[in-house]
Order: structure tokens, then sequence, then C-alpha cells
């Protein structure tokens, strides 16, 4: 027996039925209709419940109290079981199926589902049985005819077709692609037209227009797993095909569209049919929604509106790690004024004021300023400051906003900032005539110096602060050579401040020589041409030679990063090099490889001691290595251990080499050594860059920052540190 049985009664009412526990006293029901919360609804002794005026779909959870008033949990039912549900024929890709079946209150028929649209009313006879259901499609759509029909053409685009000698099978499909030619996944307008032409005719004998429903999509360019978001490489190809076909079949049929799936991720810890791209759950419940009102009475005809609770909650979701990968941008627009003020702010202010945001999208503002004039914030007093600020940043009118407001907006974590360090960085060196240092250290006391300067202050006093407020505080200045392990570390430090700073460039090629560069090749339209360049010139010598600190902190996992090369000169590249345009332009020559502590452990020697002569020559005693040690445990973005996903042969690789490395370095400099890595793991909250494997918990560079500030304030007797 179920523990929570269901009926109806012949007046229609809904009874429940559960066992009698012996340990419970009495029973509690709470109640709740679809996308709301569960309310109490009686408490009662007796195991049967009878409940009036139930529409739609409802669902019930039952609680018993014991006698010592304990809450035990009965069990949990809907009236999914009661209702007459919704059927739906399924064809196309896994994604289609996955949307009918998601809610309780439709059913997915997916005999066909797999079968493409272009092959299933073509009449061929085949021995082969499993290569026969193309030509069985209309007659069994026919004989099970449900509700409506919905389906897309993205498997199609997917798994291609199969041409036979007087037919079309579905590519894809075990033992199909035996009985003919593989056609290419896309057609032309010659060969998908008459395909196209056939579906058409044949799908409006079996159903009217407004039961037809396709479901427009376009492949992902981006991923999601858990909360990260990953960047994968476009099908701009595949998805104009799409388009096309779509287009076409709409001209011919006028269907209802479902058009979403332009607005989400795909989700890489689902898998559909082979090739196929599977949505993430927002899009899925998004389609749901449509699905709900299509079969609702009055349909309309396009439904492409993103629902906005929906979106917020996908919004909170990936909003840390799209920000840690300079992503952002693809879960908002800057150009509509709700989301430039969520990209300015933080996930936690998003959360917090997630009420207000959706009134204010539904209210549809055309600017910043106009929300902050015009929407009613009530005592919202934060709120309603942190748009004024923003509407005064994006209007480039910040001198008109209060130091106070300023100040305020400043002591939280919002990414606002930046463009407020970058404002007060253009004021203080207009007045100064040259670059200005603006750091999260410094940030408020030279936000009050330009405040000065806004409202009439004298620009030849500014000088004098800045070296009064640098003597006050006596930063010491810090060279930085290594990845993000480091230079997130002295980023926490409270009394360094980095001078130069040298990241994402492996010290194994620093040191060659500059070779002739036809910097034209690397004009290229994102940075990665740029990068290369600077590294090609050989000039972060230099740039540390000149340098005024007396202290150099370094990390060696840059060794361990993907290198690339032109006319055998080598550079080092991120993770994204690979879909670069410098790297379409240097082709097979400048493909991406890393370092073998075997094969090449004599140039990486010779490096190392070039390094450490250089360093012990410029900062004496004072340099600092900050020990990386792999580990093979990370934590997700819930909190949890795992092992971490990684080639053993090449993590093997890596922990040789950045011991080879230190080791080295070590025995060349007598530095101080920070090893106290070897206590964390990995985190998947901190992006990787090139280094790849090489990130920690929050907490290691809490306490690397700390083991800083101490070194370089008392140059201690003690060498080593390796504590939590």
């Amino acid at each position: 027996m179920d523990k929570i049985r269901i009926t109806k009664d012949e007046n229609g009412a809904v009874i429940l039925r559960f066992e009698k526990r012996e340990d419970c006293e009495r029973y509690t029901v709470y109640f709740r209709r679809e996308n709301g919360r569960f309310k109490f609804l009686i408490t009662t002794e007796k195991t049967a419940v009878r409940v009036n005026a139930v529409e739609g779909l409802c669902y019930f959870m039952v609680t018993g109290q014991t006698s010592g008033g304990r809450t035990v949990n009965i069990g949990t039912v809907d009236t999914s079981s009661l209702m007459k549900r919704t059927g739906f024929i399924t064809m196309g890709s896994y994604n289609v199926q996955k949307i009918v079946e998601r809610s309780p209150k439709f059913t997915a028929d997916n005999t066909v589902r797999k079968i493409s649209p272009l092959a299933a009313f073509f009449p061929e006879k085949i021995d082969n049985s499993d290569a026969q259901w193309e030509s069985r499609t209309f007659e069994y759509i026919k004989e099970n005819r449900s509700d409506y029909f919905i389906f897309d053409f993205y498997g199609t685009a997917a798994h291609g077709l199969v041409k036979t000698e007087n037919s079309f099978l579905t590519g894809g499909i075990d033992g199909n692609e035996k009985h003919g030619e593989k056609l290419p996944n896309i057609l032309p307008e010659d060969g998908y037209k008459p395909l196209v032409d056939i579906f058409a005719k044949e799908i409006l004998k079996l159903y009217p227009a407004d039961k037809i429903i396709l479901v427009r999509t376009i492949s992902p360019e981006f991923y999601a797993i858990g909360r990260q978001v990953r960047k994968s490489t476009p099908k701009n190809k595949l998805n104009a095909f799409l388009e096309d076909i779509e287009n076409y079949f709409i001209k011919k049929v006028h269907p209802v569209i479902i058009d979403l799936s332009g607005r989400y991720f795909g989700d890489l810890s689902l898998t559909g049919d082979g090739k196929e791209a599977v949505f993430n759950r927002f899009y899925f419940a998004d389609c749901e929604k449509a699905l709900d009102e299509i079969t609702s009475g009055e349909p309309g005809r396009v439904y492409k509106e993103q629902d906005i609770d929906s979106r917020l909650e996908q919004i909170l979701c990936y909003y840390d790690n799209a920000c840690a990968r300079g992503l952002l941008t693809v879960l908002l627009d800057r150009k509509e004024p709700a989301d430039a003020l969520m990209f300015h702010t933080s996930r936690e202010f998003i959360a917090e004021n997630r009420a207000e945001i959706k009134d204010i999208i539904e209210q549809h503002y055309s600017s910043i300023t106009d929300i902050y004039r015009y929407y009613d914030f009530g005592d919202n007093i934060e709120m309603k400051n942190a748009v004024k600020v923003i509407a005064a940043l994006e209007s480039n009118t910040l001198q008109n906003v209060t130091h106070g407001e300023l100040i305020r907006l400043l002591d939280r974590q919002y990414r606002i900032k930046r463009p407020i360090a970058n404002f007060v960085r253009a004021t203080l060196g207009g007045a100064l005539g040259k670059d200005v240092d603006v750091n999260d250290q410094n940030l408020r006391f030279m936000t009050r110096v330009a405040y000065e300067l806004w409202n009439g202050g004298d620009p030849k006093a500014v000088p004098q602060k800045i070296d009064e407020y640098e003597k006050i505080h006596n930063f010491t200045l810090i060279d930085m050579w290594g990845t993000g392990v480091i230079k997130r570390a002295l980023a926490k430090a409270t009394t360094i401040r980095m001078n130069v700073a040298v990241s994402g460039e492996s010290f194994v090629w620093a040191f060659d020589k500059p070779h002739s560069v036809e910097e034209k090749r690397f004009a290229t339209a994102d940075k990665s041409g740029a990068k290369a360049l600077e590294q090609l010139m050989r000039t972060t010598v230099q740039r540390l030679t000149v340098s005024r600190s007396r202290w150099i902190a370094i990390d060696m996992a840059d060794v361990i990063a993907d290198n690339a090369k032109y006319n055998g000169e080598g550079f080092t590249v991120d993770k994204q090099y690979a879909n670069s345009d410098l790297s379409v332009i240097l082709g097979k020559a400048g493909q991406p490889f890393t370092l073998d502590a075997q094969k090449d452990k004599e140039r990486i020697l010779a490096a190392c001691d070039k390094l450490s002569h250089f360093v012990k020559q410029k900062y004496g005693s004072n340099i600092i290595l900050c020990k990386v040690s792999l580990n093979d445990k990370v934590r997700d973005y819930d909190g949890k251990i795992k092992p971490l996903v990684t080639d053993k042969k090449k993590f093997a690789n890596a922990k040789a080499l950045l011991k080879l490395c230190e080791e080295r370095f070590v025995e060349n400099t007598d530095c101080y050594i920070l090893d106290n890595s070897k206590n964390y793991v990995s985190d998947e909250n901190f992006a990787s860059g090139g280094a790849g494997i090489a990130r920690f918990e929050a907490d290691f560079y809490s306490a690397t920052a700390e083991y800083v500030d101490y070194i370089v304030q008392y140059s201690p007797v003690q060498k080593y540190f390796d504590k939590l």
C-alpha cells in the first residue's frame, strides 16, 4: 500500500487515506497549489481526510505528531493521477521529450521521438525491422493520436539523414546508415525544402495547425555543469540551418511556436541522443509554463518571453562563476536598466532585492536614471543608494553623488567598485598629469581626494596628500611573478602593495632573447595576439629590473600551463587559446602543448637557474616562494569534496614539473618558503586560469596573505612556513 492513497468521491471531493502509525496521536494535513507554498489545512486523529473544491494540480503533505511531541513525515501526494492529462506525441531531440515529461499534467508518447521529421512520412520497405519505423510513422500517429504533436528539427540537424535508393532514414539510429548514403547534417535548400513540404502536408492531415507545436532551437554556445559556466565552440552554421528550416516550416504550417532556447545554457550533466545538447533546468521550467498556456484553452501562437522568476533563478545560480570567468555579459544585457543594475552589484544584492528587481523588470524602465527617479523604493534605502550611484556612473556624473553615498556603496562587495576606481583614477590622473595607483587598499582615501577635487579642491595639494597617506600606512611595494595562486593571496595582504605583476607568462621562456616578430600577425580582434606579442618581446625581466620594489613573491604554477610557439619561440597561453583568433592565425605550428618533466628537464632547469640568479641580484634575500601542492580532491560549488577529474598522466607530470622547479629555485636562492597549499583542496569557486588545476580554497589565500605580511614586516630568521 502507498503511504497516501488519493481518490475522488461522487461529488468531486478529494479523499486522502493513509496508514495509521502506532506512535502517532494525530495527523496534520498541508495543502498547496502548483507554484505555491504548503499551508496548514487540518489536524485530525483520523486516517482519512476529505477535501472539497480542489481544482487543477494540487499537492498534499501529511505529518504525524507522536506522544513525545516529535513530528514525523507520513508522505506527500498530488492530484495528477485524478486529472485528465494532456497527451503529446513527441518527435525530435531529447529536449522535446524532457519538456513534456517535466509536468505531471502531461503525458509523452515517445515511440517515434527519435525519428527525423524529414524522414517520418516515407513509405520505404526495408528488410531490417530496426529501420522500418519511418515507414510506419504516419499509421502509428493516426492510430495513437494525442492531443498535441510537439517536435523540433534539432535532432535532424545534429544527426542528419541517410539517403536510400528511394527514400530517407534518420541518422544516428543504429542500423540505418548501412542502408544508404549518410547526407551532410546541414542540407542545402533544394535538399530540405521538398522534405519539409512532405512533412508539412502529412502532419496537417493528422493535426490542425493549433495542435502542432514547433520547439525552435539554437545549439548553445555556453554550457553549465553544477553552478559553473563553460564556453563552447559556436555552431553558427548549424544554427543558421536550423533557423532556415524552421522558418520554412512556419511559413507552410503556421504552428504554435516555443522559441526560448537562445536564452539558456546547455547542461553538461545531462545527456541526450549522442551529439545533441540538452538545456538546463531553467529552460525546461519555462517551456513547461509555455505548454501550460498552450493547453489552457486560449493559446497564443509564439512563446518567446522568458519568465522573470526563471531568469532571476538562472542569474543567481551562475552569477558568481560567470563573474570569475568574465562571462557575466552572457547572463546580463547591460543595455537593459535592470540588467545593468545587477551587473554592477552582486549575487547577494540580487537575492536580497529580488522582489524589487522583478518589479523593475516588469515596469520596463528606459534607464537606470528613470529607475531612481520614478521607482518607489519604500524604506529600501540601500537599494535606492545603489541605484543612484550606478545611475551617476552610467551617465558619467559620479561627481554629483555625495561622498557618504559613495562610501556606503564601497563598503559592500559590489562589482561597481572597479568602475568607481577607474573614475577616481581618471580624475586624479587628469589632475596630476600621470597615472595614479588606485587599488582596494586605498580606494576609500582616493575617493575622498577625488571628491574634494570635484568640489573645487586644489589639484596641487593632491600629491602631498597621497604621499602623507602612504607614509602613514607604510605600504611595502612587492613585485610578483606567477599565477592567480600568489596574486589572490597578495591582494588580501594588508601591509604590502603590488607593484609589477607578471602573470600568465612562464619563466621558462622569459629569459630567451627576443627575435623579430611580424607584429601584423598579432593584431587580433581578441586579446590573444596582444598577450602573445608582449611575451615574445621579452620585456618582463626589464620591467622587473626597473621596479622600485624591494620584495618579490613567486609561484611556479605557470610551468604547468599550456604553451605555444611562433617561429620556434615559446610563449604561455591560457585555456581559451585554442578558440582564439591567434590560434587560427598560427595554425598547426601554434598548437598548444605542455612541458614534459623528463624531455624538457634540461631547458627548465636552465631557465630556473636564470630566474634564481636574476631575483637574487635584484631582490637579495627578499624573495618569497609560494609552493603549489596539487591536490587530487576538489571542493565543488555545493561545498562537497569530490575527486579531481583529470588525466592521471598529466597530473603526475604537473606535480613532477612543480617539484623540479621549486626544489631548484630553493636550492639556488635560500628564499622564504610558503608550503601551506598542501593543507587545502582545490576549489571550483576560483577560476583555474592558465595553470589549470592550481587553485585553492578561500582560506588558503587569507592564510598566505598573513604569512606575506609577517615576512615583509619582520624579515624573520625562520624561512619555512607550512602550518594552517
